[in-house]
């Protein structure tokens, strides 16, 4: 990659430019590599004003970021800031075109970086990344600009302390000192004729004299023109610390060079790693690489790459869809057409200080025009070398010689140089005479001198052996003068003391943070968050919502604090359809969900919504009576009757007892009724069901109710006729078969409680949040408003529960939209797909595995069409180029291929690629041999309660398999426990192996956790010499890089914090893993990712799980926890047997237990129901038998056997007519049986029908 023999960039760690240099094709090729032209370099005065211009905006930039590096900034502010700063002053210079015509490039070199603490570079985070500053950390910023392609980059370490004028001590004092030395020394040893070599030692010497480490592989370039890294090295290891494959080849500096003196050092042992390559934000084009790429969307990101940043590195926030361009990326960093900047880390606890500065090795000596001032610093360490301490205590530029020249002037230039001369000692005496600045007042302290004075008076009082030292100015040229600044204080005595205003001011931010936390917390649940903005509808289409159940709301965008959710999409939602809304988390389900519950959508008035969310509260009604409770309407409706009642009561009361109050009694009862009628303000509207316009309407027709037009009886039918159209009469029973379904009991003892944990006798206060979440949705059930929203409905659902739920959604006759990661249930409940997809809503016909198989058909067809187009865009645009130009017989024929190849372009439709999925990966561990776990006639139950199970006896190792099924209650929870060895066994043995490693994945995995932890340290609890760089990596596996590692674990979704139970689980390294309804809160995609880990998997699995589509990727075979009935004679335990079938056979076996709506439990009292079904017919069938024997008289028992059946039909009756829907008009008996005297029809077999009801 070098012009000369180097060895190759993979030979070089990562390092804070790790960028290989190249033989570049710059946009001028006046500046490109070994171009012998003085126009563009130092010789020309007009490059060194470039220079310095591009200096004093890198200054300017990195004084605005230093001044806002305070506790409790954003990290990515500051990058932000640095930037616009760089953009902004830019702009100030050259804004005319040059002599040619052309605009001068001019912007961003390198772009602003923030790394903190143990971070070496290139940290340049997102834009939604919440990283802040805290007191005490050690910052370092980078950048970099570049007028006409002439760049200045400088970098610059701070320590936040609460006095910033307060002197940084300890490790971070020493290593700071040290850059800063070995900084000072670097620029005076680059000097024409040293070689880079020398560089390098002095660096690596001062570093030894400090007693700190230099950073691997960090490198300091020769820059030229649009080249920011040239060929010219400096290597920070130096010559003789150098290792084979980083040593630098040896280079001469050569005068009107420009360096990018780049140090970094630290107190550990300077080898940077890159602990997630997602972090990396920074990326330079790789002008040496060529090739066409195939995906649209990497074409799109790299043709804007080139537009915007053909030659400099730049950050993904400059680009335009960070989103998009992040899929682009990847088949660019494929292909090397991009060189990345990664994030690298020291080992946690190190401190790191970064210098750089931009040189110009000038005639009469070095220029250092990037500069800063430095913090103050106090260390014990000083430099013991008397070479490097003279080396440092040199002059940067020589003093100017009198040119030789002067000589021959004339008298006129020599008369005018004399008073030019003069002027300015004159302007000088002038200067002198000003009268000195006093001194401060007595208890004020004194001025703070800057510039050069102020330098030297700071180095007089430290007096050490930077004494002498040429520091830099931060002005280009001319006198330097004093300036005085004074610190303007208020002192009261008998005040507080600095230390203890240091801790107000500590107390005020940690206030502060906690008030930020909560509001950021409030900001989660408050609607007023999201913003919505909707397309202006039509009187036709408010027309045709009027009257229809429809929803139709075109052109709506979504945004929430900023971030956009969804930009200009349509929402459809058509009456009677079951949808499915699915995407990846994250992306605003969710939050669809509430804002049409909560109707920030415009969503017509008269239909009913309603949103399951949330639990239940619980209290002392019961489960039956909380979801009666739950229809407001139908409450309000019985209370309504009962006034009603008593009112009508009162009056027919009065009139029967008679005297003179029976007119004042009847007005009473009628001002009652008219109350009862009319609509509290405050009423509730239907549980927030119905929308205001509903309402209002609702009590206007009720406010113009009054005693001349209210009549009790008319108001009375009205409310038996709502209660008939809500099914009043069967409401308990409805709600009854609803919670039964659900997995509730229904026995019920005296009281309000049933016998029985599940009973949904029992008061909701007894419930946990999962049975509390299942009364919820069965109050939903209940209401069947006109749109239900379901999100994530099986959560907290049993196999039975579930199976039931599908059946019951099967019959919904209304709207529903389900969010849910079950696949299997979305595939039996959804006849339409919503799919949310960057950032727009599609449809799609059919369930999920419909939506799976359209959409990618479509995607087949886009990829197809787009390849189409792409090839006829190439045809045309080698057309164009061969005769556009110079070809007079083919310029209109080029033309019209313009025009057709403007027409393409905007026919041109994106291919519709799914987003990079989540890869989980579980480690294995060394085999063992089988069986790791035997159960040999094992029992267990509950002190004091029922034995859940007994007779088990079996083995499980590591080729096993296996999903455990069950109803709720039956103990699959606890038969894990078992295996784990949680409880023991109350009869029989569980034997492990001694070297079994066994991991579980509990449902309630989270009460474990300390939430105030983050995941980082979360996972050091696990190890406490596990390496940060080891414990970012496994969270980086699962899904939790950057920011999600060091955010606390009560800031985490579900679907994180169960990813970061599963980086638990592979940190263990288990034989066996024992996983608990791994899937709850986890999307489809993370699912399918899940799935495909545990068949990489090389252990054992034993699921217990709900999902159908994991269950049947993952496991071999399917065991049933059955209840067991303790009321039987003898009493009957639980059991766990093998159900020989598949997941779907047991789903079938479970929907025949449905029976009215019900799921019956028990196969027992399924038989138990038969037997008295069978009984009762019998004996319905003898009472028959009895009442015709006493009409006709008992038959004789016949002395032979019956013989066979000859064909003759007896009639009872004369008459065909039948006895009624009840009756047996006709009575089929054998020929030989006993009949009265009657008349005897003779027909064939089988061709007679005769009528009656019953028969």
């Amino acid at each position: 990659r070098r012009r000369r023999a180097r060895p190759p960039h993979s030979a070089l760690p990562a390092r804070p430019h790790p960028l290989p240099p190249a033989t570049l094709t710059t946009m001028s090729d006046a500046g490109s590599e070994g171009e012998d032209d003085t126009q563009f370099t130092l010789a020309n005065p007009d490059v060194v004003t470039k220079y310095k211009i591009a200096a004093d905006v890198v200054n300017k930039a990195l004084e605005l970021v230093l001044a806002a590096c305070k506790p409790g900034a954003k990290v990515v502010d500051l990058c932000a800031l640095g930037d616009a700063t760089i953009m902004e002053e830019c702009g100030k210079y050259y804004n005319k075109k040059d002599k040619d015509g052309n605009k001068i490039e001019k912007g961003i070199a390198f772009p602003c970086c923030a790394s903190v603490n143990n971070q070496v570079c290139h940290n340049s985070p997102p834009a939604d990344d919440a990283t802040v500053l805290e007191e005490g950390q050690t910052v370092k910023i980078d950048l970099g600009a570049h007028v006409d392609g002439f760049v200045a980059t400088v970098a610059h370490t701070v320590v936040l302390m609460g006095d910033m004028n307060a002197p940084v001590t300890g490790p971070q004092a020493d290593v700071m000192q040290a850059v800063i030395t070995a900084g000072e020394a670097a620029i005076r040893k680059l000097r024409p004729g040293s070689t880079n070599i020398e560089v390098g030692a002095a660096i690596a010497k001062v570093a030894e004299e400090f007693g700190v480490n230099m950073v691997e592989g960090v490198l300091s370039h020769s820059m030229k023109r649009f080249v920011i890294d040239g060929n010219k090295i400096v290597l920070a290891n130096g010559g003789g610390g150098a290792t084979a494959e980083l040593k630098a080849e040896e280079d001469t500096v050569e005068l009107n060079e420009v360096y990018a003196l780049d140090i970094v050092f630290s107190t550990g042992e300077g080898k940077p790693k890159c602990v997630d390559e997602r972090e990396t934000a920074v990326y330079k084009r790789a002008i040496e690489k060529s090739y066409k790429l195939k995906m649209q969307a990497s074409r799109a990101v790299f043709s804007e790459i080139t537009k915007k940043f053909p030659t400099m590195p730049f950050t993904m926030r400059a680009m335009g869809d960070i989103r998009g361009a992040r899929l682009g990326l990847v088949e660019c960093m494929k292909h090397e057409l991009l060189h990345e900047y990664p994030v690298l880390y020291e080992k946690a606890g190190d401190c790191v200080a970064h210098f750089k500065a931009t040189v110009l090795v000038m005639p009469n000596g070095n220029d250092r025009i990037t500069t800063w001032s430095s913090q103050p610093i106090s260390t014990d360490k000083a430099l013991a070398d008397e070479e490097l301490k003279a080396l440092i205590a040199q002059p940067l530029k020589s003093k100017k010689k009198k040119d030789k020249k002067d000589k021959d002037e004339t008298p006129e230039e020599r008369a005018a140089r004399k008073a030019k001369k003069e002027a300015k000692e004159e302007a000088k005496a002038k200067a002198d005479e000003k009268p000195q600045p006093r001194g401060p007042p007595v208890g004020r302290p004194a001025p703070v001198l800057k510039g050069a004075a102020g330098k030297q008076a700071k180095a007089a009082a430290k007096a050490g052996y930077m004494d002498g030292m040429d520091l830099p100015s931060s002005e280009e040229s001319g006198e330097e003068t004093e300036e005085i600044v004074r610190e303007d204080k208020n002192f009261e005595f008998g005040g507080k003391t600095d230390k203890e205003d240091r801790k107000a001011r500590a107390k005020e931010l940690e206030a502060a943070r906690k008030e930020a936390l909560a509001k950021e917390q409030a900001m989660r649940e408050d609607d007023d968050a999201f913003t919505v903005r909707c397309a202006n509808q039509t009187d036709d289409h408010r027309e045709a919502m009027a009257n229809s159940k429809d929803i139709k709301i075109d052109g709506f965008s979504v945004s929430a604090r900023g971030k956009e959710l969804l930009v200009n999409t349509d929402l459809t939602v058509v009456h009677g359809r079951r949808y499915g809304l699915v995407g990846p988390n994250g992306m605003g389900k969710t939050t669809i969900m509430k804002l049409l519950a909560r109707r920030k959508l415009p969503v017509p008035d008269f239909i009913d919504i309603l949103l399951v969310e949330q639990e239940v509260v619980g209290d002392e009604r019961t489960a039956l009576e909380s979801v009666v409770a739950a229809d407001v309407e139908l409450q309000q409706l019985r209370k309504k009757r009962m006034e009603l009642e008593t009112a009508m009561e009162r009056i027919a009361a009065a009139e029967e007892k008679g005297g003179d109050n029976v007119l004042e009694e009847r007005e009473a009862a009628l001002a009652s009724a008219l109350a009862a009628c009319k609509i509290d303000e405050d009423a509730e509207s239907g549980n927030g069901m119905r929308g205001k316009l509903a309402v209002e309407a609702e009590r206007k027709a009720a406010g113009e109710l009054d005693e001349d037009n209210f009549d009790i009886n008319d108001e009375i039918t009205k409310v038996y006729e709502r209660l008939n159209e809500k099914g009043d009469a069967t409401a308990e029973a409805r709600a009854s078969k609803i919670l039964h379904g659900l997995g509730f009991t229904v026995p019920r003892k005296d009281g309000n409680s049933g016998p029985e944990r599940f009973s949904m006798h029992n008061s909701t206060h007894s419930f946990s949040g999962g049975w509390r979440m299942r009364i919820s949705l069965a109050q939903a059930l209940f209401m069947t408003p006109d749109l239900l929203l379901l999100d994530e409905p099986t959560n907290h659902l049993d196999v039975h529960a579930l199976t039931w739920l599908e059946e019951f959604l099967q019959r919904w006759e209304k709207t529903v939209v389900i969010v849910s990661h079950d696949r299997g249930f979305l595939n039996d409940t959804t006849t339409a797909t919503m799919f949310l997809h960057h950032k727009k809503l599609r449809y799609y016909g059919g369930n999920y595995d419909m939506f799976v198989k359209v959409r990618s058909e479509h995607r087949a067809n886009e990829a197809s069409t787009a390849a189409n187009i792409a090839q006829r865009e190439g045809h045309i645009k080698k057309f164009i180029q061969t005769f556009g130009q110079g070809h007079q017989k083919m310029v209109k024929q080029a033309q019209c291929r313009m025009k057709m190849l403007a027409k393409l372009q905007e026919e041109k439709t994106d291919v519709d690629y799914d987003d990079p999925y989540l890869r989980l990966n579980f480690p294995s561990a060394t085999p063992l041999p089988p069986p790791c776990i035997s159960v040999m006639n094992a029992a267990f139950g509950y002190e004091g309660y029922e034995t859940l199970y007994e007779g088990l006896d079996f083995g499980l190792d590591m080729d096993s398999r296996v999903a455990i099924v069950g109803p709720n209650g039956a103990g699959k929870s606890t038969f894990l426990k078992l295996l784990e060895g949680d409880i023991l066994p109350t009869k029989g043995w569980v034997n492990r192996h001694i070297k079994l490693r066994l991991a579980r994945f509990s449902q309630h995995h989270l009460e474990t956790m300390n939430m105030e932890m983050d995941c980082v340290a979360h996972m050091k609890t696990l190890d406490a010499e596990m390496p940060l760089e080891t414990a970012r990596a496994y969270l980086g596996k699962f899904g939790l890089s950057g920011e999600l590692a060091t955010k606390a674990i009560k800031f985490l979704s579900g679907g994180q914090k169960s990813r970061l139970a599963f980086a638990e689980l592979a940190w263990r390294q288990p034989h066996i893993m024992l996983l608990d309804e791994p899937t709850n809160h986890l999307d489809l995609e993370t699912i399918e990712a899940l799935a495909m880990a545990l068949n990489k998997f090389e252990g054992g699995v034993v699921l217990v799980s709900h999902d159908e589509r994991l269950i049947s990727l993952v496991v071999d075979e399917i065991w049933q926890v059955k209840k067991g009935d303790m009321t039987c004679v003898p009493p009957e335990p639980g059991s766990v047997d093998v159900f020989n079938g598949s997941f779907e056979e047991y789903k079938t076996m479970l929907k025949k237990e449905f029976e009215g709506g019900s799921l019956l439990t028990s196969k027992k009292k399924n038989e138990r129901r038969e037997k008295e079904e069978q009984a009762a017919k019998e004996k319905e069938d003898a009472r028959k038998q009895a009442a015709l024997n006493k009409k006709y008289g008992a038959p004789p028992a016949p002395a032979t056997p019956k013989p066979a059946f000859t064909g003759k039909i007896t009639l009872d009756k004369p008459a065909f007519g039948g006895g009624g829907a009840g009756g047996s008009g006709v009575v089929f008996r054998p020929a030989a049986a006993y009949v009265p005297p009657m008349r005897e029809v003779t027909a064939p077999v089988g061709m007679v029908a005769l009528g009656g009801g019953g028969g």
